[in-house]
């Protein structure tokens, strides 16, 4: 039978810009960036723990900077895809801030290439991912979830992967960061309308499968997958209100 194989692209080649229209208040920014990956396994741990740092937690860069102290966005992470070997950052923001998080972004990972952040920082990052890992032994259930991330590679326990984060170094953190180059922009700006319809006929006909044939490269597929999440999000909400109106309206014609 065919098996597929990811094929890892450890740099970026050419950026790759695009932009799209939802009628919504808020407007989405998404960042690719190819980690400098040959594998899945490729310096995992350390990468993991950049990621982190950089946009991983309440603590991250990405979060008290971005978000706390400038204010210029409602949320920014970055997350680590470590089967396709990308870092994507996503933030929801208004339109007219897009350049100004796009510099602050680039700034902070700065930081991290010069491996400017704090040791509270980095130790805050090995804590809480070790506290994670530390759970799944909590239950049979969490560690049948453990451990069926484990069918593709060597299978790592979860105290072994402890013992391999707090391996890493500073230097590791600084060395990963300074493998990633950005691939893909992608923004899904809001024209300050709510449409019901729009946000229904999306959620409604566009499944993961749609949302993966968008994309003509795989930052973008990621991309619009991550938004469709964050655009359910807001049409269960507000279709909750209207099912409200709509219900309340039934009750005074009974």
């Amino acid at each position: 039978p065919y098996e597929p194989e990811t094929v890892f692209v450890e740099e970026a080649e050419d950026l790759t810009e695009l932009t799209e229209e939802l009628t919504m208040n808020q407007s989405k920014l998404v960042l690719g960036f190819r980690g400098g990956m040959t594998d899945e396994n490729d310096d995992f741990y350390s990468r993991r723990i950049m990621t982190d740092v950089f946009g991983g937690g309440p603590y991250s860069r990405l979060f008290m900077n971005v978000r706390e102290k400038l204010s210029l966005c409602y949320y920014c992470s970055a997350r680590l895809i470590r089967g396709k070997g990308i870092i994507v950052i996503q933030s929801g923001i208004e339109k007219e801030n897009r350049q100004k998080v796009l510099d602050e972004i680039n700034r902070q990972l700065d930081i991290m290439k010069n491996g400017e952040f704090s040791d509270e920082d980095f130790e805050a990052s090995k804590k809480a991912i070790c506290d994670a890992y530390r759970s799944f032994n909590d239950t049979p259930d969490a560690l049948d979830i453990y451990y069926g991330t484990q069918l593709t590679g060597d299978i790592v326990t979860p105290d072994e992967a402890i013992e391999n984060f707090l391996a890493v170094t500073r230097d590791d953190v600084k060395k990963t960061a300074c493998a990633l180059s950005l691939d893909t922009v992608y923004m899904l700006a809001g024209t300050d309308k709510e449409d019901v319809a729009a946000s229904l006929a999306l959620c409604l006909f566009c499944t993961q499968a749609d949302i993966f044939r968008l994309g003509t490269r795989s930052f973008c597929a990621a991309a619009l997958q991550l938004l469709l999440y964050r655009v359910v999000r807001v049409f269960v909400r507000t279709v909750g209100r209207y099912n409200h109106r709509i219900a309340v309206f039934k009750l005074s014609l009974a």
